[in-house]
């Protein structure tokens, strides 16, 4: 019996990638995600976390208005966003806006981003957008970054690593979606947009 119904995932995620469902599937079953609304809540996060499942890289294409409210001034200076971020004719310079976000004490002592362009290399990848050199190297995808963007079942086996050794578990099986966020995106980013996927995901799962 299949863990996850691929009738109603594809009702769910009409945008998923092909090979998403089987993969999604390998994956919950090799890390023991077997529990209905365990599993609801992972499909339902990593629903967000890649667009409906449809994209496995992070868009840092923000406008300058866009960078100054998602980041804060410890991320980004204000010079920078005006520098780097989007404005109409001109393009956001994603290279420099990801090593800047991502990189310098914070992406350090947060990511693992040591080496300069570490932040563009290993910006978020794969359904968990999963970022940081540390995180990568967790998913095994340290030495291949852009695999991680490419393989859509090595991206399913990422983000149920990354679910199970995140603490995510619990809060989960507790049906507690603003825990499982905290867990996931270090913060409460989408959070609504979070509860809806979940809440939808559980008719997948039968969890409901």
């Amino acid at each position: 019996m299949k863990l996850i119904d691929p009738q109603k995932f594809a009702v769910f995620a009409p945008k998923a990638l092909p090979g998403t469902v089987q993969a999604l599937e390998a994956a919950a079953v090799e890390h023991g995600l077997d529990d209905p609304m365990i599993l609801a809540h992972w499909l339902g996060q990593m629903y967000v976390e890649s667009a409906g499942y449809s994209k496995m890289s992070e868009s840092l294409n923000y406008s300058v208005a866009g960078l100054k409210a998602t980041f804060g001034r410890h991320r980004i200076s204000a010079a920078d966003c005006e520098k780097f971020g989007r404005k109409p004719g001109r393009a956001a310079n994603q290279n420099a806006i990801a090593n800047i976000v991502y990189g310098g004490k914070w992406g350090r002592d947060n990511l693992g981003n040591t080496q300069p362009g570490d932040g563009w290399r290993f910006r978020g990848g794969g359904f968990k957008q999963i970022t940081g050199r540390s995180n990568y190297r967790e998913a095994g995808y340290e030495d291949n970054p852009q695999g991680l963007c490419e393989d859509v079942r090595g991206s399913a086996m990422a983000a149920a690593n990354f679910f199970v050794n995140h603490g995510c578990l619990g809060p989960a099986l507790d049906d507690d979606v603003e825990a499982v966020t905290r867990k996931v995106n270090g913060g409460l980013n989408g959070l609504p947009e979070r509860r809806i996927a979940t809440q939808k995901a559980k008719a997948v799962t039968g969890a409901v």
